[in-house]
């Protein structure tokens, strides 16, 4: 937000230009003193966290785009109707523009984060897709690659397809390369069936009752 204080509003285009809901932002964000844009921020990142909570408690703990541009949604039009930015007779037309904008922005550099990251912007999904890639790293002692993997998209589907190249091009350094790919042989065929590694086991939370006492 730091950038956008210091944007000059006589730069930003003319009423009737295309960006004119965008030049309206800009001053408004400059708008009063500092405790007025200190509101306005709080205002803004209050009711995203609530929001994003909220979807997430929903949708039984989903992280996906469509959460995040709902957040994004409710704290443009939350910023808008405190800053006064939509004036005396355009107060819920000014909201839903600015709430659009705002969605439009942050749901853009989410799935720009999840396609940089190599994931799907499911987070859940996500997990699940790499599981008995990362439960395997772990128990080897090599959880700090878990990121490599999923950067360089080696998903549990391609386990038993792991070779030096792609582990390499994953940047898995020589040594963990070959203790990696040896304990894979186990399950190409040998004593582990020609099956994938097994999966990581359930949380404490979903064993029954009478294993927890």
């Amino acid at each position: 937000m730091g950038f956008l204080t210091k944007t000059d509003p006589a730069a930003l285009p003319a009423a009737g230009a295309p960006g004119v809901d965008m030049a309206k932002q800009m001053a408004a964000l400059q708008a009063g003193g500092p405790w007025v844009q200190a509101r306005n921020f709080a205002v803004m990142t209050g009711v995203n966290a609530g929001l994003a909570a909220a979807y997430r408690h929903a949708t039984g703990g989903k992280e996906d785009v469509v959460g995040t541009m709902v957040a994004a949604f409710g704290s443009g039009a939350a910023f808008s109707a405190v800053s006064g930015m939509g004036g005396a007779g355009g107060g819920i037309q000014s909201a839903v523009t600015t709430g659009m904008a705002f969605a439009v922005f942050q749901g853009l550099f989410h799935q720009l984060g999840a396609a940089w990251s190599g994931g799907s912007g499911d987070k859940a999904a996500d997990a699940a897709a790499y599981a008995r890639g990362a439960y395997m790293l772990r128990t080897l002692g090599y959880q700090k690659y878990e990121k490599a993997i999923r950067k360089a998209q080696l998903a549990d589907s391609t386990l038993l397809l792991w070779t030096e190249a792609a582990l390499a091009d994953a940047r898995v350094p020589p040594g963990p390369r070959l203790l990696i790919l040896a304990h894979l042989d186990q399950y190409r065929g040998g004593r582990g069936g020609g099956g994938p590694p097994p999966p990581p086991p359930p949380p404490i939370e979903a064993a029954p009752k009478i294993l927890r006492k």
